[in-house]
């Protein structure tokens, strides 16, 4: 999991990021990603790590995930919480809408992508945090490869 806070426009930098791993990850693994998200293996992480100003040390840490009916949650017990749901149709007993979109292009994704509504967004981590809620999220599928 990556979190940051960007203070300003994105393009401005002075972002201030974090990374947790799960803790199932062995030795090689853990290194391994540390030096992808760091930008250190290039790539898309070296463009914006240019933009850090902040880099937090990475933490690794049990992580759990579930997607039920649409939804999904996410916590980091004790440091971070997420959990996203679809948006109701505004219509009264018209369910929810299941809105989908493509050619976004956010910080490490461009792909087709489902719009959610955020229940929670929590991050009670010791060096950055944050709550925030009813906001919008992007729900997406990724895969990074390379040499």
């Amino acid at each position: 999991m990556i979190y940051a806070r960007i203070p300003g426009l994105l393009y401005e930098g002075n972002w201030t990021l974090g990374v947790y791993l799960d803790d199932q990850a062995n030795s090689d693994q853990a290194d391994s990603l540390g030096s992808i998200l760091s930008g250190q293996a290039g790539g898309i992480f070296e463009v914006l790590g240019t933009l850090v100003g902040n880099p937090l040390p990475p933490k690794q840490v049990p992580i759990n995930y579930e997607a039920v009916d649409g939804g999904h949650h996410f916590t980091v017990p004790g440091l971070a919480e997420i959990e996203s749901e679809r948006i109701h149709h505004p219509m009264p007993g018209q369910g929810s809408l299941d809105t989908q979109v493509t050619g976004v292009a956010v910080p490490f994704y461009s792909g087709a992508a489902s719009i959610r509504r955020t229940k929670v967004m929590k991050l009670t981590d010791s060096e950055l945090s944050f709550e925030y809620e009813g906001s919008s999220s992007l729900i997406g599928q990724f895969e990074f490869s390379g040499p």
